[in-house]
């Protein structure tokens, strides 16, 4: 989730490098799949305002591969 959240900009490209968007375009849909609060998504509203329960409840739905990589995705968060 860092990742995706650390970043001001960020640009979304299919597996062909076609443009999809940027993470502002797919907010909506990033939120939905995600549950992280769209103002996040935007740059409108700082993570550091979001409570630990808030950033808790983006990790439950997250799924993985591996066990570990869901505490990984909590670093920097």
């Amino acid at each position: 989730m860092q990742e995706l959240l650390a970043p001001k900009t960020m640009m979304f490209y299919s597996k062909e490098w076609k443009k999809i968007g940027s993470r502002m375009d797919l907010a909506n849909t990033i939120s939905a799949a995600s549950n992280i609060d769209i103002k996040v998504l935007q740059n409108l509203r700082s993570l550091e305002s979001a409570s630990v329960a808030e950033k808790m409840s983006w990790a439950a739905r997250r799924e993985t591969t591996r066990v570990e990589d869901v505490a990984y995705s909590l670093l920097g968060l």
